[in-house]
């Protein structure tokens, strides 16, 4: 379940305000780039809808829970059904945890972010790096400059994700190779406050 967790939240996230794809992102300014900020939305569109759907990521209220977590409440809607995401940025990381109790996360991004990063994946443990900058293409929208990030995770699967600061998650996949993704979401509709 992981595995596709990852994907899918990856494509949700969260746009960043203040940095530029022309210099690696600093730790100092890190909680700027995801301002995640309630009423933002990420709608994605996918290339094989009957097994990798199409999806929306709605940015809630950020709120401390009794375990102390304190994140960021996204819902993720697709088809007719719905979960809920929390999110958080952890020191040099934004983290995602399966449920408020703060145990078990996925560390998506490590600052400060430059090709040839890896990091550790979380709970999971899988060794994630950021392979590259690609120009993202998508049906409406075309973003350069974007971070290519992956992992091999369990049986063989790769999933990847493509980071564009000033935006979030604009692509996301999984294949039989970090070159080789086959299935995926790329973001369709967006509203990121401060980007109107």
């Amino acid at each position: 379940m992981r595995v596709y967790t990852l994907i899918t939240i990856s494509a949700v996230c969260i746009g960043v305000l203040t940095a530029s794809c022309d210099t690696p992102l600093n730790t100092e300014n890190a909680y700027h780039h995801f301002p995640m900020e309630q009423g933002n939305y990420w709608d994605y569109l996918s290339n094989s809808p009957d097994s990798y759907p199409d999806f929306k990521i709605t940015c809630g209220n950020k709120q401390e829970y009794n375990s102390g977590l304190i994140a960021w409440r996204l819902m993720k809607e697709y088809q007719y059904t719905y979960q809920y995401l929390y999110w958080s940025r952890t020191g040099r990381y934004l983290r995602e945890y399966d449920s408020i109790l703060g145990e078990n996360y996925v560390e998506y991004i490590m600052f400060p972010l430059d090709v040839g990063t890896a990091w550790s994946s979380g709970t999971d443990g899988y060794t994630v790096t950021c392979y590259g900058r690609e120009t993202v293409v998508t049906p409406r929208f075309e973003f350069a400059d974007c971070y290519k990030i992956g992992y091999e995770a369990d049986g063989g699967i790769y999933e990847c994700y493509w980071y564009k600061p000033d935006y979030g998650f604009v692509k996301m996949g999984r294949g039989s190779s970090i070159d080789n993704i086959s299935e995926f979401v790329v973001l369709n509709d967006f509203y990121i406050k401060g980007l109107e």
